[in-house]
């Protein structure tokens, strides 16, 4: 456990001290070279029906259509709350598809039950991103607040279309999001 701890740190500080010189640092990944949720490839090339979204994600409470497609909106209440996790969405998740079938180019998550690469969900402490290898970019909202871009290994992708983490004061991350369009 100090072992993990540590190697976060220190990874963290790499993260940070690479961020005020104006480029990332990339780690090896041992959670894979994808972005997934619950299995699922985030932002394409995969493409995905109705079934195969409510088979990962579990039955919606409701399938909205809009300019931006189809979205998936689940409202699920936590029985359990993680010390210092404080909910900030009155949806458990959003995931967007443009078609059905079609890829997965939008998601917003602010509840457990909805795994990244089958190793971190929202909750869990911000040191866990960095498990998950890669490019980071860290940004400071203030209060102690802040956000990790996270740029899957082996990728150059602009940072405007990689996943941020957000969390809160505590450390805790209280939500994932994710905008390709």
């Amino acid at each position: 456990m100090i072992r993990q701890v540590l190697t976060a740190f220190a990874m963290m500080l790499l993260v940070i001290q690479s961020y005020g010189q104006g480029h990332s640092t990339e780690i090896s990944a041992p959670y894979g070279s994808e972005f997934t949720i619950n299995g699922l490839i985030i932002g394409g090339p995969a493409e995905y029906s109705d079934a195969d979204v409510i088979a990962a994600f579990g039955q919606p409470d409701a399938v909205e259509y809009d300019e931006f497609g189809y979205t998936y909106v689940y409202n699920r209440d936590m029985t359990k709350k993680p010390d210092g996790y404080v909910q900030r969405s009155n949806h458990s998740a959003e995931i967007t598809l443009p078609r059905i079938p079609g890829p997965i180019l939008s998601v917003y998550i602010s509840d457990r039950g909805f795994v990244i690469n089958g190793h971190i969900e929202v909750g869990d402490s911000i040191s866990k991103v960095y498990d998950l290898g890669g490019k980071f970019k860290t940004n400071d909202y203030g209060d102690g607040d802040g956000g990790i871009l996270w740029c899957p290994p082996g990728r150059s992708d602009d940072w405007i279309v990689c996943p941020e983490f957000t969390y809160n004061e505590n450390g805790i991350i209280d939500s994932i999001y994710f905008w390709s369009y």
